[in-house]
């Protein structure tokens, strides 16, 4: 079975802000609905590129939306060297952002069609007692921070080098012990001990642990500063549920139309749908889900092949 962090990971993609080198890190969000709508949490400075800072014009938002997301870039194992099959999108709706926590909401223009999770998360503003980062760290392949310790509110206005400022108490503090963040993992998703978004990163720090970064409130980014292009809520729950903590949910892959003639793992976050499929010269399968493994018609293991249902 996959483990917790190996199905978070898949709703999390490196961000392609223009055809420089900039980049930025993101989410796919989950919403009441769970409709796989594909919205997508990031950060607001990562918008917020001309000056002055601190608000959002046309020109950048239109910038926004024709950003690229590339989705699924790591490796194959801790410390590998192979890539694992990367997924690309091109192209977003905006729809919400506030400086004050430094959140930026988009949706994508096409539905997300690979295996992936729409993260869950948590507005009831309650102190995490750990924190976990997955991010894209100067644009390289995924990586994973944590800190093992209660999360606080920051105690002092935060001045940014980009002239902006961030209010008392909009920020976690996060202190972290293994990992760091780097340019590039802005954006990212702060994770609870109950693997749920509490926040995106906005900065923090320099260096290697002990290092402390600053990730914008989720609760406080939930009411923005309460119209629809500055909140979440109304895109996240848009029936008005008043749901507080939403579950993380997973795409289903369905593998159909296959004749297996060498090893193949599939994986999935969610289910596995299989159907017409041949496992033959001597190949195996193994069909790793998080959910459930179906097979719906006409699968067949010729002799010599191997089927392993994880």
């Amino acid at each position: 079975m996959l483990s917790h962090w190996e199905t978070e990971s898949n709703g999390v993609a490196l961000i392609l802000l223009s055809t420089g080198s900039s980049v930025c890190s993101g989410s796919l969000i989950n919403n009441t609905s769970q409709n796989n709508k594909p919205l997508f949490l990031t950060a607001f400075h990562c918008v917020d590129v001309y000056s002055p800072r601190g608000s959002i014009d046309s020109a950048e938002i239109a910038r926004a939306q024709n950003w690229g997301y590339r989705f699924n870039y790591k490796t194959t194992t801790c410390d590998g060297s192979i890539i694992s099959t990367t997924y690309f999108y091109n192209h977003a709706y905006f729809r919400a952002a506030w400086q004050p926590t430094d959140f930026t909401l988009m949706e994508l223009i096409d539905s997300i069609t690979h295996n992936a999770t729409f993260l869950g998360w948590d507005r009831t503003g309650n102190n995490p007692s750990s924190g976990t980062g997955i991010h894209h760290p100067a644009g390289m392949v995924m990586k994973i921070s944590f800190d093992n310790n209660a999360l606080t509110s920051n105690s002092s206005v935060i001045n940014w080098s980009d002239g902006t400022q961030s209010p008392v108490n909009s920020h976690w503090t996060v202190g972290y012990d293994n990992g760091t963040t780097e340019g590039g993992s802005s954006g990212s998703p702060l994770f609870d001990q109950n693997h749920r978004v509490v926040g995106q990163l906005h900065g923090g720090s320099p260096g290697c642990p002990p290092v402390t970064k600053y990730y914008g409130k989720f609760d406080l980014s939930w009411t923005g500063n309460g119209t629809d292009n500055t909140r979440l809520s109304n895109w996240l729950d848009p029936n008005n549920t008043g749901v507080t903590v939403l579950d993380g949910a997973c795409t289903a892959v369905n593998f159909t139309d296959q004749t297996v003639t060498t090893d193949t793992d599939v994986v999935s976050c969610g289910d596995i749908h299989v159907q017409n499929v041949t496992v033959t010269n001597d190949a195996k399968l193994t069909l790793d889900a998080a959910g459930e493994t179906l097979i719906e018609s006409n699968f067949e293991v010729l002799s010599g092949s191997e089927l392993e249902i994880k």
